[in-house]
């Protein structure tokens, strides 16, 4: 069983030392690094929207359509600051 997990840990070493090997100069994977908290953060803002519109559709799909231009706002905005080229008219959304 020790040799097992020791077996697992050396290999474990040996992979993280080709990932770095193969990845650690290239530029886009250090961009990618260096803008970790902002892809976070846009992560965790996707997951509330779509909390939130779960909801929405399931219990109160009327209300949605009382939203979707404020919605739309909001995403327009949020998408013209991050680096996505896909922006959504209010128009769009009706």
């Amino acid at each position: 069983m020790i040799d097992c997990v020791a077996e697992v840990r050396r290999r474990e070493s040996e992979l993280l030392t080709q990932l770095r090997a193969a990845f650690a100069g290239d530029p886009a994977v250090q961009a990618f690094i260096a803008d970790r908290p902002s892809i976070e953060a846009t992560l965790r803002g996707l997951e509330n929207t779509c909390q939130l519109t779960d909801i929405i559709v399931r219990e109160r799909s009327v209300e949605l359509l009382l939203l979707k231009d404020d919605i739309a706002t909001r995403y327009n905005r949020s998408s013209s600051s991050s680096s996505s080229s896909i922006i959504i008219s209010a128009n769009e959304a009706k």
